[in-house]
């Protein structure tokens, strides 16, 4: 998985920031589905559906493929994937901080006796 950069992590977080953009994502992870079966599901205007969708596919976490007259919608796992790594490095990070933080704690407390 790739570590996404700052632009690219900011455009997805903020995708995946806003409530209804979350609860669609949601339903696209159980099973595919367009934006007319999306608006029959949800309660959300068909135009509100159809806003959102193109957020997330500019953010490289849906993709759409025409199947006959309709486009279908899915999650496109290997995005999720880039920012649960970027996530995951970011966590590693502060970890180490906090290790080094508290064995300086510890160290001081044990000249301090």
């Amino acid at each position: 998985m790739n570590r996404l950069g700052t632009a690219e992590s900011v455009q997805v977080l903020r995708a995946l920031g806003e409530s209804t953009r979350w609860e669609l994502m949601l339903r696209l992870g159980q099973a595919p589905a367009s934006a007319s079966g999306l608006q029959h599901e949800l309660s959300i205007s068909r135009q509100g559906i159809m806003k959102h969708l193109e957020i997330l596919r500019e953010a490289g976490l849906v993709s759409a493929e025409r199947d006959g007259r309709a486009v279908v919608y899915q999650v496109a796992p290997e995005r999720l994937g880039d920012i649960a790594a970027t996530l995951d490095e970011l966590s590693r990070g502060w970890d180490r901080r906090l290790a080094a933080i508290k064995r300086a704690a510890e160290s001081r407390d044990s000249t301090a006796d």
